[in-house]
């Protein structure tokens, strides 16, 4: 689910930017068929459950289960390091020592663009900080 949510989760900006995750949720759920049928498993409600959740703003619902709000938290945070939209990503590297859970991310270059993505995707960390009881820092590398 979080697959599908990663790479449908902005869908709905080609029917409107303004509810974009509302409008991704709608045409995940439209398609649940064929998607669920693409894998043999059931992923498009959790998918767009997690899309229509990943802007740091909504609240999420206390009918989500813990999987799910995590899947959550982690879109939140790839959706941050992809602010720009420019692919100034071009990978990231984990590591978690005692109660700190790091992202490097490698940037295309140091720009101001990689550092709108870091500082947006720290500010979404919050949730993922939350549920796993961990701090997050992200940082270049």
């Amino acid at each position: 689910a979080l697959y599908l949510a990663a790479i449908l989760h902005d869908i709905g900006a080609a029917v409107g930017e303004v509810m974009h995750r509302e409008y991704s949720y709608r045409i995940i759920l439209q398609h649940r068929e064929e998607l669920d049928a693409a894998c043999s498993c059931r992923v498009a409600e959790e998918g767009a459950e997690i899309a229509r959740h990943h802007g740091v703003e909504n609240q999420i619902p206390q009918t989500v289960d813990r999987g799910t709000a995590i899947a959550i938290a982690i879109m939140r945070v790839a959706d941050g390091l992809d602010y720009t939209a420019n692919q100034t990503m071009k990978r990231i590297e984990t590591s978690l020592t005692d109660n700190t859970l790091t992202i490097y991310a490698h940037c295309q270059q140091n720009t101001e663009d990689c550092k709108r993505c870091i500082e947006r995707a720290q500010e979404k960390s919050i949730l993922l900080s939350k549920l796993l009881k961990t701090n997050i820092t992200i940082k270049t590398r």
